[in-house]
């Protein structure tokens, strides 16, 4: 007996130990490391995974894995006393998902957890699954809105043929990306990155293929008809006049089709006569046409004017409300005999009663009826609002010749790019005497860094991508709470300053020093990609550290951008909206022009020890090592 034990038991034991990790007794509990997903069947909340989890660490429980453990107590690997679940089943194919690139660094970390409390479907490309599981497995929304792809290298994405990144699904699903990325000055080997590196050429690949594999829709602007005066059915009987007789004036209007030209066409035109004596205006109003303009951006008109100012209505279904009685109302101004469309977003649209304006309101679309609209309508009126007079108005007989009413959505974003402050004023240095005038971080530009990353915008802004480039200034982890007896003063003024919330302010130019925390960092980013202002723009950014910053004030009405019921959040949709475009930076008809882009030099040569040394003395370097100290905080983006 004992022979036969020697001689066949190892090899019972081995055969058993080669079914255990057999593709029949794992296939159904684990999917290979190519591409793991999180959603409700991944991960469960109370039993995180803390190590990478591989076929021979599913299903611990069944009496295989126990002869198994008893049999090859080698294979069993080490895990913390919390791990007893993981990935384990793919997860399904993400719809408008965003890919995170830089996901396990401080600020991707960050942007991953701000889009899963928006709600959003996000994919994460990581070379360390551990790392990656690990960070990720106990964010809220986690197992149901996160995709991890794991052993994925975005230096070699370059590299990567169409039918490999298929195979890995890397942008499957996917709607928008954001980029992170920053070079890793660690002192492994394996993972030390260069600025060169990541910041350019990787960056640069990564745009490519992510343009040859976004779909085309996502890169145009969508519109959905409301009215139609174009088509065969016009219905220009529910259309009900709303003009000054209700208030015993004298001014009339009234609709009629036209033909329009050889084409075959027709469109209608609203015509009439305004009186001045009584009421002085005119309106038209379909009274009941419901719709919903969730997930667009405003009101679109194609139409032909005569130079007059016109309104254009709207009534969200509130009825019922004490704001039944309100509606809303946006001017657009018009060009004798030129056919045009007018966009009216939403948030120009203003609350009135009569004519008397609700500052009080909230905007059009984010009421108590949310999207839901009821009726809309046209108005023209010898008054703006709050009886002040319009300056376009012209008594007498008006037309208004009207193609199609409908709803729009612009473009958003498909690739934010969040680079940093610096990178375009180094370009405009000429001359090594100019550099050392220059804030520090210019002065010293480690690997050339600032260099390499304006390379990668440019690539960027020259893609044909919808985009966005946000430079941030300084960089700083938000701080938990000091201690209530904590004695370390500077620690405390810190802690008190970054764990403030602060309004925060966008410049262009590249001409701004300052600081802003990896977390507003993050909201920023979360709006811009569903701003359709942020399109098209490069900006700096900085938190206002002053005392007037903090957003702590009543609220103010959010009709005019103002806070939100809490007092405490800024909209940044404000903010995006005073930025200038890229393509008009130089023109005449921008509102404040900026100077051109410099061209895209190669780094300067690095600066001696001896001066890295000086340039550290500086007083304000010193200051900032001192924060940095005090909040454990470091500058690493």
């Amino acid at each position: 007996i004992a022979v036969v034990l020697f001689v066949f038991g190892p090899l019972a034991c081995a055969l058993l130990h080669s079914y255990l990790k057999s593709p029949l007794h794992t296939a159904r509990s684990y999917k290979p490391k190519t591409d793991r997903g999180f959603n409700h069947a991944n991960i469960n909340r109370s039993n995180v995974c803390k190590a990478s989890i591989t076929a021979d660490e599913t299903d611990n429980s069944g009496i295989l894995s126990k002869i198994r453990s008893f049999l090859f107590p080698w294979t069993k690997k080490s895990v913390s006393s919390k791990s007893t679940t993981g990935i384990s089943k793919p997860i399904e194919s993400p719809s408008n998902a965003v890919l995170v690139l830089g996901a396990t660094g401080k600020t991707g970390f960050k942007v991953v957890k701000k889009l899963l409390d928006s709600n959003r479907n996000v994919v994460v490309l990581a070379r360390n699954e551990t790392k990656a599981v690990e960070l990720f497995s106990n964010l809220k929304g986690a197992k149901q809105l996160l995709k991890l792809i794991s052993d994925v290298d975005v230096r070699q994405l370059g590299a990567m043929s169409s039918d490999d990144l298929k195979k890995k699904n890397v942008f499957e699903g996917v709607s928008q990306l954001v980029s992170c990325l920053g070079p890793d000055f660690s002192s492994s080997p394996a993972a030390a990155s260069t600025s060169e590196e990541i910041d350019y050429k990787a960056t640069t690949e990564v745009i490519q293929q992510f343009s040859a594999a976004v779909t085309s829709t996502s890169l145009q602007d969508t519109e959905k008809t409301l009215v139609n005066f174009s088509s065969p059915v016009r219905n220009l009987s529910q259309w009900s006049r709303l003009d000054d007789v209700l208030m015993g004036g004298s001014s009339s209007s009234k609709w009629k089709e036209v033909s329009w030209g050889d084409e075959g066409s027709t469109f209608c035109r609203w015509s009439g006569q305004l009186v001045t004596q009584g009421g002085g205006f005119c309106g038209s109003v379909v009274r009941s046409l419901p719709f919903d303009s969730q997930g667009f951006d405003g009101i679109s008109i194609t139409l032909r004017g005569d130079g007059n100012r016109f309104k254009f209505r709207l009534k969200p279904d509130d009825v019922g409300s004490q704001r039944s009685e309100f509606q809303y109302q946006a001017v657009f101004d018009t060009i004798p005999q030129r056919w045009m469309t007018v966009h009216l977003p939403f948030e120009s649209f203003v609350s009135v009663r009569r004519n008397d304006v609700d500052y009080s309101a909230p905007q059009v679309n984010k009421g108590i009826a949310g999207g839901r609209m009821i009726s809309l309508g046209l108005v023209f009126s010898r008054f703006d609002f709050n009886e002040l007079p319009n300056p376009r108005c012209s008594p007498g007989a008006f037309q208004l010749d009207v193609a199609s009413i409908g709803l729009y959505r612009s473009v958003r974003p498909s690739f934010v790019l969040v680079s940093s402050a610096g990178t375009e004023r180094i370009n405009r240095l000429s001359t090594p005497e100019q550099r050392q005038r220059d804030v520090p971080i210019v002065q010293l530009n480690p690997q050339g860094i600032l260099n390499w990353k304006y390379k990668g915008e440019e690539a960027l802004r020259l893609s044909g991508l919808p985009y966005t480039v946000i430079r941030a200034t300084g960089l700083v982890t938000s701080p938990p709470a000091a201690p209530a007896d904590s004695s370390n003063t500077s620690s405390n003024s810190n802690t008190a300053l970054f764990s403030t919330v602060r309004r925060l302010e966008a410049h262009q130019g590249d001409t701004i020093a300052g600081r802003i925390t990896r977390d507003e960092l993050a909201n920023l980013v979360a709006a811009a990609l569903e701003s359709p202002h942020s399109q098209g723009t490069t900006f700096e950014v900085r938190r206002d550290e002053t005392e007037s910053g903090k957003l702590s004030s009543p609220s103010e009405p959010n009709n005019w951008g103002g806070l939100a019921a809490n007092g405490e959040e800024q909209d940044l949709d404000i903010l995006f909206r005073g930025l200038v475009k890229d393509s008009d930076r130089v023109a005449a008809s921008s509102w404040r022009r900026l100077p051109p882009f410099p061209i895209a030099r190669d780094p300067p040569p690095p600066v001696t020890p001896e001066r890295v040394q000086q340039i550290l003395n500086d007083p304000r370097v010193q200051a900032q090592q001192t924060r940095e100290r005090s909040t454990s905080n470091d500058s690493n983006t």
